[in-house]
């Protein structure tokens, strides 16, 4: 693994944002991270195939094969290793959770920071960074906040794979060179 400053962990929504064609900062931070290392956790790509096969949450939903066959491309990045739940993650969630007392489906956001730290991973890639501005040993690297065009003035996400009512989509990951896409899969996230 690389230093410390080279590690990020990635939210799930910036694999869910890189799938559409006008979002090429979160596509290009997942194809090349600049030298880092990108980690995810198993509860992110429940998360993200979660979100990209409901119809509630995406315009056009993934069929479930799909959506594996994005999650596998994902994996195939050697700069993306999945983060185990390792054995001390529960106990820093209960800790978390503790402190934070948080409600509804915000508690999803503590398994993540409890999985960070657990590995040393103090750096976070989320497109949702308020979620995560209550935790101070968690260091936010959110895209940056660059309207993607609209077409004909309608959501962000149209006429795209996905479409979040009332959200705004940000492109620009930093510093994170923009490489070329062709690896990811065809239709998916071109």
């Amino acid at each position: 693994m690389k230093s410390d400053s080279d590690s990020f962990f990635v939210d799930a929504n910036v694999p869910v944002y890189a799938d559409d064609p006008r979002n090429k900062a979160a596509k290009a931070l997942l194809k090349d991270s600049g030298g880092g290392t990108l980690h995810i956790s198993p509860q992110i790509l429940a998360e993200f195939y979660s979100i990209i096969t409901s119809a509630k949450r995406v315009t056009a939903p993934y069929a479930p094969l799909e959506a594996v066959e994005f999650m596998e491309t994902l994996l195939e990045y050697e700069h993306v290793p999945v983060l185990p739940i390792s054995e001390d993650v529960p106990a820093r969630l209960l800790a978390l959770l503790r402190t934070n007392q948080v409600r509804g489906p915000h508690v999803f956001d503590l398994p993540v920071v409890a999985t960070m730290l657990a590995h040393g991973v103090t750096k976070l890639f989320p497109y949702n960074g308020s979620d995560f501005k209550q935790f101070p040993d968690v260091e936010l690297f959110e895209p940056a906040h660059e309207e993607i065009p609209r077409e004909g003035g309608g959501s962000p996400f149209e006429p795209g794979r996905h479409q979040y009512p009332g959200s705004t989509a940000r492109a620009g990951p930093g510093a994170h060179a923009v490489p070329n896409s062709a690896a990811l899969p065809a239709g998916k996230a071109d």
